[in-house]
């Protein structure tokens, strides 16, 4: 079950250096620094700290703890596929269809990365209702890619360069093997995601995607209600991702598919009621209507999105 983030906002207070080095003095007038501490050398077979400034302790708990973790992921990494055939017969059997283009280029750059090879089952069922959608009407999905890059791009132009980030919509592309991103700045996190991306550019097949470039979904429509399939390739929303209620709380207690439950087995609660992005979005911009929109985080309760 997919959980809705949850935002923590800090607080820095700043204080004046000089300031501080006054009041340490007063405090310890004639102190002199402690001599520096050698760390403790981790017991054999022990994972070293991944950052120096964060000890690790090597207590017997912690120890057994980190142990069975390792063994955890050996055994993980140990069920992975060895070969491209295997890969391709795994994959071809959990989807019901053959890998896609450039597969065997993926296949090669996970192995030299150490990266999982068939463990992909949550994304495999992400992308289910596209496939099923793209099933029923197979010019949708490139329909729907060509509106949302002529809105996005007519809608970003008409914005000031600092508010074309924060509109957060964007038709991105891959064209023979490098990352092709729009005239505008398409998300506050562009630097990272670019980066990102352009390091899977090389394995891509020539394709358009749509981006959201917010940190919360857009895409209010419920996969799991009964006839959604139907509705799923149809345009029902006049002014796609210009819904902004607020607060956004009345908005979504009127909609299917958004009830969060209080656990995965026995007699459940919907606890939607007490999730903040249920109850106060801090963007909004929504749409009711099914996009193929690619997103940074995972869809809440039943909403669909990539």
């Amino acid at each position: 079950m997919l959980r809705s983030p949850w935002r923590i906002r800090h607080r820095r207070i700043f204080i004046p250096i000089p300031l501080l080095l006054v009041l340490w003095l007063l405090r310890n007038p004639f102190s002199t620094p402690p001599a520096p501490q050698k760390s403790p050398t981790p017991p054999h077979g022990v994972l070293p700290t991944p950052a120096p400034d964060v000890p690790l302790d090597f207590d017997p708990p912690s120890i057994a703890a980190r142990a069975s973790a390792q063994r955890s992921l050996d055994a993980v990494l140990s069920r992975q596929s060895r070969t491209l055939a295997e890969a391709a017969a795994r994959y071809t059997l959990k989807t019901r269809r053959p890998p896609p283009p450039n597969y065997d280029q993926w296949f090669a750059f996970a192995q030299n990365q150490s990266c999982l090879i068939d463990s992909y089952d949550q994304i495999f069922r992400d992308f289910e209702p596209y496939y099923q959608a793209a099933a029923t009407n197979r010019s949708w999905f490139r329909e729907m890619v060509r509106r949302g890059q002529e809105q996005f791009l007519s809608e970003a132009q008409m914005l000031k360069p600092k508010r074309q980030a924060t509109y957060g919509l964007a038709a991105l592309e891959f064209k023979k093997g490098k990352l092709v991103i729009p005239t505008y700045r398409p998300t506050n996190y562009a630097d990272d995601l670019v980066r990102q991306l352009n390091k899977i550019a090389p394995f891509m097949p020539n394709f358009k995607f749509l981006l959201n470039g917010r940190d919360e979904p857009r895409v209010v429509f419920n996969t799991q209600e009964q006839g959604a399939l139907a509705r799923a390739t149809e345009s029902g929303d006049p002014s796609p991702f210009h819904i902004s209620p607020s607060p956004s709380g009345p908005f979504f207690r009127n909609q299917s598919g958004c009830d969060i439950l209080s656990a995965e087995d026995g007699f459940v609660d919907d606890i939607g009621d007490i999730v903040s992005f249920f109850i106060s979005s801090a963007s909004t911009d929504f749409t009711t209507d099914f996009w193929p929109l690619l997103s940074k985080i995972p869809p809440v309760g039943s909403l669909g999105e990539v």
